[in-house]
Order: C-alpha cells, then sequence, then structure tokens
C-alpha cells in the first residue's frame, strides 16, 4: 500500500517567558541518543544477530519487496576486484515509487540496503537509477525503473556464489525526542529487516 506524504503547515516556535528552556548540551545529547538508536537495527542484522533469532522477513530473488518509502525488487548481483584490490559488489534489480513525491534510495549506516559475506558486511554506497550515476530521486510515477546499487568490501572478504543482502523499512516522521531538533525525514521503521539471498557472479578483475 502506497504511503500518503502530507503536507503540514510550518509553526514558529516562541517561546514563552517564565518557560525554562533546555540547555544546548541536553538537546545534542538527546539527538545523539535518536542517531545511535537509529543504527542499531542495521547493526545487529550486519552482525548477524537477526539470523540467530529469526526476526527478519525472507524474500525470493525477483519477489516485490515494500520498504515503506519504495518498492524494490532484487535479482542478482556482481563482484569484482578494483584496481586497489577491494571487491566492488553491485546488486541488480528495479525499484519504484509508489508516493506522492520524489524520492531517493537512502544510503548510508541507516539506509535502505546493507549485504553480508561471512562475518563481513557492508552498506549502500551509492545507486544508479535508470541507467544513469547522476540520477538522485525515483519519480512518483509507481513505474519501475533499473536499480544498481553500489557496495565495497575489503580485499581479504572471501566470496561465494552467493550473496546475503537486507532491505531495511522506512517510514515517514520525526526521530528525535521530544522533536528538539525539528522536521520529519524516511527513517528506518523498527526491527523489520527483510533478508534474501541472491546468485553472485564473479566478474573478471579491473585492469
Amino acid at each position: 500500500m502506497a504511503t500518503l506524504v502530507q503536507t503540514r503547515p510550518t509553526w514558529t516556535q516562541v517561546d514563552s517567558p517564565g518557560v525554562e528552556q533546555k540547555p544546548n548540551w541536553v538537546r545534542r545529547v538527546l539527538v545523539a541518543a535518536v542517531a545511535i538508536i537509529a543504527v542499531t537495527v542495521t547493526t545487529v542484522w550486519l552482525l548477524g544477530g537477526f539470523e540467530q533469532r529469526r526476526d527478519y522477513l525472507t524474500f525470493a530473488p525477483g519477489q516485490q519487496v515494500d520498504a515503506g518509502n519504495l518498492v524494490f525488487i532484487l535479482d542478482s548481483a556482481t563482484a569484482q576486484r578494483a584496481a586497489d584490490g577491494d571487491w566492488e559488489v553491485v546488486v541488480l534489480g528495479s525499484v519504484r515509487n509508489p508516493n506522492h513525491e520524489s524520492l531517493p534510495v537512502i544510503t548510508g549506516d541507516s539506509g535502505n540496503f546493507a549485504i553480508r559475506s561471512g562475518t563481513t558486511v557492508a552498506v549502500l554506497e551509492r545507486v544508479e537509477l535508470g541507467g544513469n550515476a547522476q540520477r538522485a530521486v525515483v519519480a512518483p510515477d509507481n513505474r519501475p525503473i533499473q536499480l544498481a546499487a553500489h557496495f565495497s568490501l575489503p580485499a581479504e572478504t572471501s566470496l561465494a556464489t552467493d550473496l546475503r543482502v537486507g532491505v531495511f523499512v522506512m517510514e515517514y516522521g520525526s526521530t528525535n525526542i521530544l522533536d528538539l531538533a525539528g522536521g520529519e525525514r524516511w527513517h528506518e521503521a523498527d526491527s523489520r529487516v527483510y533478508a534474501a539471498v541472491l546468485p553472485l557472479l564473479l566478474l573478471e578483475p579491473q585492469r
């Protein structure tokens, strides 16, 4: 089901006389605490915690996964040694946007994807949309476009013929305690993680 994003009026906060305002260091500590919580789900999955507890949902290659902000289909992956010896891993599939505004695929520690091979893990670094490395967002037309999600793994990583991929569910709202930092955005919803094992093709090293 598409997530409807409502535009709300902007309010200006006015300090009331006699109301004690929280010191800046309190605000910074609370916001930092929320940031730590936001990456917990990703970290636990990457370290294998969800595999042991079975607190994740499985999907098959080619199966649709609704991540809240975007809907993904992941088919396969490739891995190729770069000139520096590290592995460049690309997860291939498609993505569509069922919402009412253009949205990016979220990268980084609290992003849409992570991969794991044995005990070696990586989070999403960048994406190519529709075969265009310069394209930053998915249009809100609910039409699938080509997706290439890029990751890097250390040179010593041992790769086999498959790759574990995690898709993290997002929701729209504020992640800040008492809304101290203000604003709403897409962020990890909870402990819901979709996990799949994709076929992995090892390519010839770059020259």
